[in-house]
């Protein structure tokens, strides 16, 4: 979860000196992007990806995984750590939401039981004020769990606290209901990430009809 703060630095600073200028081809370049949710109008800055290896297939990622569950979302709360007290400039973010388990399905540690509620932790803030916009921050698109909502989650323990994290990044969490392809994301139309969504909805059927 931890990141270098000076390249984190360097991309939220790129993203707002193109804004300013209005130069739509070096956006595309720094891999963030603005567009619209189906619920609000917000700005989505998109880092490219932490994981350097991503499951081929669902098969590799149910091996992957030692804890497979289904779980719903009861309550979350979001951190972010900025540069310094008086700045816009995040160097750090995550929320770790409250998820009550409904089903196991994996458990190779033999420490998650229904009924349980854990913690996850999940790569994505909203609503971050950000030089008086709202701004969506994230890694690769990925959307996180909205609260009161069930999803398929591949988790693994957490090796810096008492918390659960995701094994493969955005392939890692499915909901459950049925959701339209454009809702499974946060807006982001990188190239780069084009690739990783088409690969997690061709997963998206197959993870919902096994588990």
């Amino acid at each position: 979860m931890r990141r270098r703060w000076i390249e984190i630095l360097l991309l939220v600073t790129a993203i707002f000196i193109l804004t300013a200028c209005g130069n739509e081809e070096n956006k595309a370049e720094n891999k963030f992007a603005k567009g619209e949710r189906e619920d609000q109008v917000r700005r989505v800055l998109s880092f490219s990806g932490k994981y350097q290896k991503l499951a081929q297939s669902v098969r590799e990622l149910d091996e992957g995984s030692p804890i497979i569950v289904v779980g719903t979302k009861e309550s979350e709360k979001q951190t972010i750590k900025r540069e310094t007290k008086g700045s816009n400039v995040p160097t750090d973010f995550y929320t770790m939401g409250n998820v009550k388990i409904k089903k196991v399905d994996k458990d190779t540690t033999k420490k998650v039981v229904t009924g349980q509620t854990i913690q996850v932790l999940e790569d994505s803030v909203t609503n971050v004020e950000m030089d008086g916009e709202s701004v969506d921050i994230t890694i690769d698109g990925y959307k996180k769990m909205e609260q009161g909502k069930d999803y398929i989650l591949f988790l693994r323990k957490s090796t810096s606290g008492d918390n659960y994290v995701l094994t493969n990044a955005i392939l890692s969490k499915y909901p459950k209901r049925n959701v339209t392809t454009r809702s499974r994301f946060l807006n982001d139309n990188s190239a780069e990430n084009s690739e990783l969504k088409e690969r997690y909805n061709q997963f998206y059927n197959e993870v919902r009809m096994k588990y």
